[in-house]
């Protein structure tokens, strides 16, 4: 391998359509830490004499409770003593990211090829490779191939990474998404992500980003107008599946 080839992530290929699977389906949450940093109950009287003509002007000490406190470590502030809970992102790693991509499929599943597939997967490799994750693409994977794609990357060290993203685009229905030879549940995309699976991701963000459709029905899409222009546009999305 040369110095500027990157490394790869084997996939070993299926020789069956059969596999087993685990039931769970992690639950991630967040809990706020309950430390929160003391205030002086007292009040510093703060008065500042200004002279102004025959008038003084005295500023009153300030109510302790309308203060923001200063925090111990940078933290997103969405109002006032409101303090948002994130991630950390200091590790030496961004993070893999794996996109499996799929445009076509086996002829007797009935589904249309997914044209323009090809923009979005270079949008997705664009913008993960900037955010500095580690991308690996697949693309038109059989089922059991993204199952054990999946598993292999879950028993990894992600000790030095702050994240995993997962990327999916295919076709999709209600509840359940296209490999190139089968349909499967959605929550097997995360199933594999576990704690007692992927113990060296637990308290770190895994991001899973699905592109598919969701159903047969036609989206009835919602009316709006710009605000530059008066033109009326309506948002919908449509179902790729192929009818008999």
């Amino acid at each position: 391998m040369s110095n500027n080839e990157k490394p790869t992530i084997p996939v070993e290929r299926a020789e069956d359509e059969s596999d087993a699977l685990p039931s769970l389906v992690q639950k991630v949450v967040i809990r706020r830490n309950p430390e929160r940093e003391s205030r002086d109950a007292k009040s510093i009287a703060v008065h500042q004499e200004v002279a102004s003509g025959s008038h003084t002007l005295v500023l009153e000490p300030a109510n302790p409770r309308t203060q923001v406190p200063k925090p111990r470590k940078p933290l997103k502030r969405v109002r006032p003593e409101t303090e948002e809970v994130c991630y950390s992102s200091d590790n030496t790693k961004r993070g893999i990211c794996l996109i499996f991509e799929h445009d076509t499929f086996r002829p007797d599943m009935n589904l249309s090829a997914r044209k323009g597939s090809e923009v979005d997967l270079k949008s997705a490799i664009s913008l993960f490779n900037a955010m500095g994750f580690d991308v690996h693409v697949e693309r038109n994977l059989h089922y059991v191939d993204i199952m054990r794609l999946l598993s292999k990357v879950a028993g990894m060290d992600h000790s030095d990474s702050d994240c995993l993203a997962v990327v999916m685009l295919s076709h999709g229905n209600e509840g359940s998404l296209f490999a190139y030879d089968a349909a499967f549940p959605t929550q097997r995309l995360w199933e594999p992500f576990v704690a007692e699976k992927a113990p060296t991701l637990v308290g770190k963000p895994k991001l899973f980003f699905l592109q598919a459709c969701q159903g047969s029905n036609m989206d009835a899409g919602v009316r709006v107008v710009s605000r530059k222009k008066s033109v009326t546009q309506t948002d919908s999305f449509a179902s790729y599946k192929e009818r008999a």
